[in-house]
């Protein structure tokens, strides 16, 4: 999550879908970012 207080993180980028526009991401949450990214639904901005 980019703002005042994320940090840079690796995202694992498994699965795409050109047709949809989807992209399938693997992340180990133990950070702020990846805390609040792990928090959103499939689908939620």
């Amino acid at each position: 999550m980019v703002d005042e207080k994320g940090e840079r993180i690796p995202l694992t980028l498994v699965d795409w879908s050109e047709e949809t526009g989807l992209i399938e991401l693997v992340f180990l949450e133990v950070g702020v970012s990846t805390l609040k990214l792990g928090m959103k639904r499939p689908g939620e901005r």
